[in-house]
């Protein structure tokens, strides 16, 4: 429930300048878990332009506010600030109601002058009319002017509403931001992992790091995997979690993950799971589970996928496991593994992709070459009247393994080819 900001921001008559910084708040009045919060949402990222979802916290119907400091900000002109102005809530917990303001504050009024590119917020909390904290959010620690009040530049600011006294916690500016990112969630009156989404999203945190915190903690802090795989059995999205835990190495998690509904044939942004497993050190075990629970290799755009993984690092014992569980090679990216390949390590691959039912008579497609007046392909356009023309050929495998001068692996297509080899 989001409440009262847009009325109090009287934007119409206001020029907002925009420092390098300026930090966005996160203000929570929750009366279930009789807290408040405070926190800070910079973000990380270098995209200014990131967009959060608030409905994942409206949606569970707890009082909260986004406060934008630089929107309590009027310009006297395009270079100089005219005045802040500061605004107060008041948030009623069970023993208490206390009193909140936030005010902007602006390293230099001059915004072209030194620390005029910094900003923050000063915030103060009072009980009783008594006030029990005074902080600052944002990039203003070297900034205070002479005869400031030295304020505690923290990040997070949570008071808990105690029988005799308030309880008030504070994280420090310089703590890591994955600190605290499910911290208060159980006990606040929303889901955690929405807290904890919005959190990410606003500071520019991807799922893919998200996943990749959580299981590089997953023995110091449990709740963080366990948020994210209660999440991911909502949602369906696997992908990031397999590709993570491939890469610790850890089948036990592997396991876990894939024992908890994670779906190892969805294709992430780049390698699946299988691609990833196949060079590791590790990888026999892991594309052993992997395979028991039903990853198939899945064929990219370009021909690429586990199989071509594992002849690109001569992997034969992973290469002969997935040929058993029934993949096929694509052949689309034959050519750049050709190329880049090893000619006995490509000898002794497509004598097992032969065995398993390749054909080596097949042909290879070959898009945008430059081929001459006969036909042949050229690797660069010559000058002259009249340059190569650029086609999309096919080309017999046996006939682009001369070409790449890969005597041993010819040696087998031909052998093969010679003995009737078939698809």
């Amino acid at each position: 429930m989001r409440f009262g900001i847009n009325k109090l921001l009287i934007l119409a008559s206001l020029t907002i300048l925009s420092p390098a910084k300026a930090e966005s708040l996160l203000y929570i009045c929750d009366k279930k878990s009789n807290q408040l919060t405070i926190e800070s949402l910079s973000a990380e990222s270098e995209d200014d332009g990131v967009s959060c979802d608030t409905g994942l916290l409206d949606k569970a119907k707890i009082r909260y506010e986004i406060y934008e400091p630089w929107q309590h900000v009027t310009a006297r002109d395009d270079d100089h600030v005219k005045s802040v102005s500061k605004i107060h809530r008041t948030c009623k917990l069970s023993r208490a109601a206390y009193k909140i303001s936030f005010e902007p504050y602006l390293g230099n009024f001059n915004i072209q002058s030194r620390c005029g590119a910094a900003s923050g917020t000063k915030v103060e909390v009072f009980k009783l009319n008594k006030r029990i904290a005074k902080v600052s959010f944002g990039d203003v620690e070297s900034c205070w002017h002479l005869g400031d009040e030295q304020l505690l530049v923290t990040r997070k600011i949570t008071i808990i509403d105690g029988y005799r006294k308030p309880v008030i916690k504070q994280t420090p500016a310089e703590d890591d931001y994955f600190t605290d990112l499910t911290d208060g969630g159980n006990q606040l009156n929303v889901s955690a992992f929405d807290l904890f989404s919005y959190r990410a999203c606003k500071r520019g945190v991807s799922y893919f790091s998200l996943w990749q915190h959580a299981i590089d903690n997953r023995t110091d802090e449990p709740e963080s995997l366990e948020l994210l795989i209660a999440e991911a059995r909502k949602t369906g999205y696997w992908s990031d979690a397999l590709t993570v835990a491939v890469r610790s190495g850890d089948n036990s998690l592997l396991e876990k993950l894939l024992a908890a509904g994670a779906n190892p044939n969805v294709r992430p942004a780049f390698k699946t799971p299988l691609q990833e497993a196949v060079c590791m050190v590790s990888g026999g075990i892991l594309v052993d589970t992997l395979l028991k629970h039903g990853a198939r290799d899945l064929i990219g755009d370009f021909g690429e996928g586990a199989l071509f993984e594992a002849i690109s690092c001569h992997e034969m014992p992973m290469l002969e496991k997935i040929l058993a569980s029934g993949a096929t090679l694509g052949t689309q990216y034959i050519e750049s593994l050709i190329i880049r390949g090893n000619d006995a390590g490509l000898a002794d691959a497509f004598t097992l992709l032969i065995k398993y039912g390749f054909d080596p008579r097949v042909l290879i497609t070959l898009k945008d070459r430059y081929v001459d007046d006969k036909g042949n392909l050229v690797s660069v356009i010559y000058p002259g009247d009249k340059p190569p023309t650029v086609k999309t050929i096919q080309i017999p495998l046996i006939d682009l393994v001369k070409r790449y001068d890969k005597p041993m692996l010819f040696d087998v297509l031909n052998k093969a080819v010679a003995n009737g080899s078939k698809q």
